[in-house]
């Protein structure tokens, strides 16, 4: 007998493959239910029976179920099942994969599918998927002890033998079937007069939890969707990035708009089997929902269009439609007319679709939000105030990662809350620790990356090299390129079209004018697939990234006029070129620390070098202190005198702008001796002039006099006269202290006649 497998749809067709493995395994199977399952519907341990008595698959294995929406035939079904089935394996052998790393390695593998696959020998289906698969694990190295594949056919005759298995699903029933239960039901009188045919609503899932949050764009959303006029279009679309809460939001908004569609509210889920499968059609999924049990749907699709136009033209219903994967998926759609309203969600932003249809982009939740979440899921005094801020921090407002942190802590209340929460904040394996149960953030991102193609897939994996920090289109650019000499405005155009087009699948934010960041979670995943690549590729983009801010540096610090003495550049562009610096500086600083983590010296002296104008101009002595500790230890390492001397002089005057004159002192001394034996005389005078205004602020005038004139013939030699001038006027102020004033208006006058000091 032929079941029509094709209609039961994803959920259930995983459903049935799980009973059929229970009923033809045995009891050594366990079943998962809904959400992420780690790529597995149900495991196994120990068979007796299966695949035979003589040689059972003892070890561990899984179930994987691939369901294929509108199969195509024997060839093409094939070559679908071996691309999912590939990818399948490739998870599995990645050892960086959340599955890999989190899961258990199955020893087999039973894969079912509702496709149709020929049995002609070598060229048939069921001969070319083995195959592939074979050559698959040898490919990988996975350590697989057998698979096995339930096709079309084969769950054909599973299911003949097994009629109460086969009338759990409507689509699996056979006339037989149907008559045995009639009688059945009249012998036991369970059947009564039938009345007219009601339609009744299928209706919407349950909401498993409260709606955090968000009031204002429930607010946004029933207003819409409460719009009667003819103008009006009751159809809304509800964005942003993976696990932000758009299914939640949807529903809610379903729920409380369920009165005024009377016809019924109905819930149709596109989440394709495959990440990145966007083949999804609505017509024939719609009709599935809305029509009447057992109505046959026309097998023409031109014939399935008119019907759900004809059927949506008299009924006020309520669609909600999740993971719509693309934009064309609703176009068909949305030229339809009648009393009734659509609300979906969507990962894309659906930017084609403005002015067709109401957006809610959904972002983080604020910090009161998050607490609150907190607390509803924790229910428990254990976490203090700080505790509960800290956790929603690390999280950065994300409502999946709030909810799995606070249900991961509420389950182990032995557990230590502040080793935790360092665990999940660590950018390099917090991802990987938002785990509760079977619930983990990791796969509900993993799901957008591998819908990306290989220039979006590479560009997110670069970025994810860098710490994180604001990425503008050319330092993009530079983490793309094989060599700085690459990057011309050709790749600076297509790095920003890759931001862009990353933008649009929400898994960046556009935070300033060509200037993007990843959320905290979605750069910690980033940073996850950047683990796989070599060192010398690492090296190359942290290289570029540095060299590539160096130079934004140096030309917004020149037009400006930072070392333009003459003042000849104009100052138009001063206001944006200072606008650059400082949204670029958090950035630059972070790199510094990068280049030092990986020892990359060259780069990380040459960006220290360029951005230190702009963090002197702005105060920023915290950061000089952090930029030059790291030049200094780049020095040490490299046993070069000039860049330790270079580092000594900027973190003495960092510590005097930050009060700490013992430290500043120290480094002075250090930096004039070690310049001495780099023979720098430029740096051993110039510490020595920072020391000596150092020791006048500290009222010890007398000792800062010899150190100033010591250096004012080399001021005089090399000409700097700003610098003299500086020197003058410091030793005008020493002899004031002191009390010899004819000889302090002396200096006084002189440092007069040269340049305005430093």
């Amino acid at each position: 007998m032929d079941y029509d497998l094709t209609k039961l749809g994803p959920r259930d067709f995983e459903h049935l493959s799980q009973a059929l493995a229970l009923h033809v395994l045995g009891p050594g199977v366990e079943v998962f239910g809904d959400g992420p399952d780690g790529g597995r519907e149900a495991s196994f341990d120990g068979l007796h029976e299966f695949p035979s008595a003589d040689s059972p698959w003892r070890g561990y294995g899984v179930l994987q179920a691939k369901f294929r929406q509108r199969p195509e035939g024997a060839g093409d079904d094939a070559k679908w099942l071996i691309r999912h089935i590939t990818a399948e394996l490739r998870a599995w052998g990645n050892p960086h994969s959340g599955r890999a790393l989190n899961g258990r390695m199955p020893e087999y593998i039973l894969f079912t599918t509702n496709v149709v696959l020929s049995s002609s020998p070598r060229s048939g289906g069921i001969d070319r998927v083995e195959e592939a698969i074979a050559q698959e694990v040898q490919k990988l190295g996975l350590q697989l002890k057998g698979w096995a594949v339930w096709h079309y056919e084969k769950i054909c005759r599973l299911l003949d033998d097994r009629p109460g298995l086969r009338r759990t699903y409507a689509h699996a029933v056979t006339s037989g079937d149907v008559l045995s239960t009639l009688q059945d039901a009249l012998a036991e009188g369970r059947i009564h007069e039938a009345g007219p045919a009601a339609r009744a609503p299928v209706g919407l899932p349950k909401e498993l939890r409260a709606l955090i949050g968000r009031e204002a764009e429930v607010h946004q959303g029933l207003h819409q969707l409460a719009a009667e006029g003819a103008s009006d279009r009751r159809f809304v679309v509800v964005t942003g990035p993976p696990g932000i809460g758009k299914s939640a939001l949807a529903l809610r908004l379903g729920r409380l708009s369920a009165t005024k569609f009377p016809d019924g509210q109905h819930h149709v889920d596109l989440s394709p089997t495959l990440p990145g499968d966007s083949s999804a059609d609505l017509v024939p999924e719609l009709l599935r929902a809305i029509r009447r049990p057992g109505e046959a749907l026309p097998e023409d699709r031109q014939q399935q269009a008119a019907v759900l136009r004809a059927t949506l033209a008299q009924l006020q219903v309520l669609i909600l439609i999740d993971d719509v994967p693309s934009e064309a998926a609703l176009l068909e759609l949305l030229g339809m007319e009648g009393p009734f309203a659509v609300v979906c969600t969507s990962r894309a932003k659906m930017s084609g679709l403005t002015g067709l249809v109401y957006f809610i982009e959904l972002g983080p939740l604020s910090v009161e939000q998050s607490r609150e979440l907190i607390t509803a899921v924790a229910d428990s005094p254990r976490l203090s105030d700080q505790q509960t801020n800290s956790l929603a921090d690390a999280c950065g407002g994300h409502p999946l990662a709030l909810h799995i942190a606070a249900a991961h802590l509420a389950r182990r209340p032995r557990m230590n809350v502040n080793e935790y929460l360092l665990e999940i904040s660590s950018p390099d394996h917090g991802l990987q620790a938002l785990t509760a149960g079977q619930t983990a953030l990791e796969p509900v991102i993993e799901r957008s990356f591998a819908a990306l193609n290989p220039d979006q897939a590479t560009l997110l994996e670069s970025l994810g090299m860098l710490p994180h920090i604001s990425i503008t289109p050319d330092v993009a650019a530079a983490a793309l390129v094989s060599s700085m000499s690459d990057i011309d405005d050709s790749a600076v155009r297509r790095a920003a079209q890759l931001l862009d087009s990353l933008f649009e699948l929400s898994l960046i934010e556009q935070v300033g004018e060509e200037r993007y960041m990843f959320h905290e979670v979605l750069h910690r995943f980033a940073r996850l697939q950047s683990t796989t690549a070599v060192q010398g590729r690492r090296e190359a983009v942290i290289s570029q990234a540095c060299f590539l801010l160096a130079y934004r540096s140096r030309s917004a610090t020149h037009a400006i006029g930072f070392v333009d003495e003459a003042a000849s550049l104009p100052a138009d562009s001063n206001a944006s070129a200072l606008r650059l610096l400082e949204a670029d500086r958090p950035g630059a600083v972070a790199m510094t620390g990068l280049a030092h983590q990986h020892r990359l010296w060259d780069p990380l002296v040459v960006l220290a070098g360029e951005i230190t104008p702009w963090l002197r101009h702005g105060s920023h002595w915290k950061d000089i202190a952090r930029v030059y500790q790291f030049v200094l230890d780049a020095g040490s390492a490299s046993s070069t005198q000039s860049w330790q001397a270079t580092a000594l002089h900027n973190l003495g005057t960092a510590a005097g702008h930050l009060g700490d004159t013992t430290a500043a002192a120290e480094f002075y001394e250090r930096c004039a001796r070690t310049a001495y034996d780099a023979q720098e005389p430029y740096l051993a005078f110039l510490a020595q002039l920072g020391l000596a205004g150092l020791l006048i602020n500290l009222g010890r005038a007398q000792e800062a006099i010899p150190l100033l004139r010591q250096g004012l013939g080399f001021w005089r030699l090399v000409e700097d006269n700003a610098v003299l001038a500086r020197a003058l006027r410091d030793l005008g102020t020493a002899y004031r202290l002191v009390g010899k004033i004819r000889r302090s208006d002396h200096y006084f006058r002189n440092s007069r006649c040269e340049l305005v000091p430093l």
